[in-house]
């Protein structure tokens, strides 16, 4: 079984322009071989740079500024609650205290 893969440049767009004089100027029998291994490189880069990238998130996501930072919001909104439910206990002590009165 015969898997080829033809590619068609177009020689106006100089990107194209260049990886033609590149594969031209390599020796005879070597261009599969090139072309497969920058298709490699670039496939295993770009999977490299996505896990260092994943693994930086993940760093400043679980870093110890981050988790202090999320610790302080949640002590805010702790005591942002208790001050409702003060305030709530409050003014149901002092609508019981007008009932009693009356």
């Amino acid at each position: 079984m015969n898997n080829q893969i033809n590619i068609r440049l177009n020689l106006d767009k100089p990107s194209h322009r260049q990886a033609q004089e590149i594969l031209l100027s390599l020796p005879k029998g070597q261009k599969s071989d090139y072309v497969m291994t920058a298709v490699l490189l670039l496939y295993n880069s770009e999977n490299m740079l996505k896990m260092v990238q994943e693994t930086i998130e993940s760093s400043i996501l679980n870093s110890p500024m981050q988790m202090l930072s999320q610790s302080f919001t949640n002590t805010k909104e702790q005591q942002a609650t208790k001050t409702n439910s003060n305030k709530k206990e409050q003014a149901s002590s002092f609508l019981n205290k007008i009932s009693s009165q009356t």
